[in-house]
C-alpha cells in the first residue's frame, strides 16, 4: 500500500517588531489676551443689548430699587418724575432753562434705544439714564457713547447717579465703542471722579470748530454692568 506525503505547512510570516509608544506630549492651554473682555459668554447670550437692557436692582437708602429699559409706556410716570425735579436739575438733563420738556419729546426719549429707568415701586420712577451714540460735527462718532443721567433731587448723593454712570461705561465696550463723550458744563464732578477711578483717561477730540471733551474707558468697566454685577454679588 502506498502511502502520500503530506506537504510541510508553510512558515509562518514574521511579525513585524511593535512599534514603541511615541512620547506625549503636554498640552497647554492657550492663555486669554491681556484684554478679553470679563463678560461671560453665556452671559451675553449672542445679544450684547439683550444683557444691556435685561432689569437689575439697586439698594439706595435701604430701598430696593429696579432698574430697566425705558418704553413709551413710562410717558405718564417719566411726566410726574420730570415735574417733581427742581429746573437746576432738568437743566442738566434736557437743557432749555430747566423747563419741562413738552410730551411729544418725552415719548421720543423713551422710544430711543439704549435708555433705563430706575424705578422704586411699579408707577413711581426716581431717575433715568441712556447710553446713545455720541454726535459730533453732525455725524455720529462710530468710537464714542453719550451718556445722559436724570435722578429726583430727594434721591441724589446716594449712589444711583453713579451707579448708573458705571452700568453705561460698561455697556460702552458691549456696544463696540470705547469712549465717552463729555458735554461741557453738563458733567457733576462725581460722574468725572468716578471715570477716573474706573481708570478713564481724558482727553480732547479736536475739531475745526473747537475741541470735544471724551474720556476713553478701559474694558474693565465691563464688571461694573448692572446685570454682570449683580451676578457676581449673588
Amino acid at each position: 500500500m502506498s502511502t502520500s506525503t503530506l506537504p510541510a505547512p508553510a512558515p509562518a510570516p514574521a511579525l513585524a517588531p511593535a512599534a514603541s509608544p511615541s512620547p506625549r506630549v503636554p498640552r497647554q492651554a492657550p492663555s486669554a489676551p491681556q484684554d478679553a473682555p470679563l463678560v461671560p459668554p453665556l452671559e451675553l447670550g449672542g445679544d450684547p443689548r439683550a444683557l444691556i437692557a435685561r432689569p437689575w436692582p439697586l439698594t439706595a437708602r435701604g430701598t430696593r430699587l429696579v432698574v430697566r429699559g425705558a418704553r413709551p409706556a413710562d410717558l405718564p410716570q417719566l411726566a410726574r418724575l420730570l415735574a417733581r425735579c427742581t429746573p437746576g436739575t432738568r437743566l442738566g438733563w434736557s437743557g432749555r432753562g430747566g423747563a419741562v420738556l413738552p410730551l411729544v419729546q418725552q415719548e421720543a426719549w423713551l422710544r430711543r434705544p439704549g435708555g433705563v429707568v430706575v424705578e422704586r415701586a411699579p408707577g413711581e420712577l426716581v431717575a433715568l439714564g441712556a447710553l446713545r451714540p455720541a454726535v459730533c460735527t453732525g455725524e455720529e462718532d462710530p468710537i464714542a457713547g453719550a451718556v445722559e443721567v436724570l435722578v429726583q433731587d430727594a434721591w441724589q448723593r446716594c449712589g444711583v447717579g453713579s451707579a448708573l454712570v458705571e452700568h453705561f461705561a460698561g455697556a460702552l465696550h458691549l456696544l463696540g465703542r470705547s469712549e465717552l463723550q463729555v458735554r461741557p458744563g453738563l458733567t457733576q464732578p462725581a460722574a468725572d471722579a468716578l471715570l477716573a477711578a474706573l481708570g478713564g483717561r481724558a482727553r480732547l477730540q479736536r475739531h475745526p470748530h473747537g475741541r470735544c471733551p471724551r474720556v476713553h474707558v478701559p474694558r474693565a468697566a465691563l464688571a461694573g454692568l448692572g446685570p454682570l454685577r449683580r451676578a457676581a454679588s449673588a
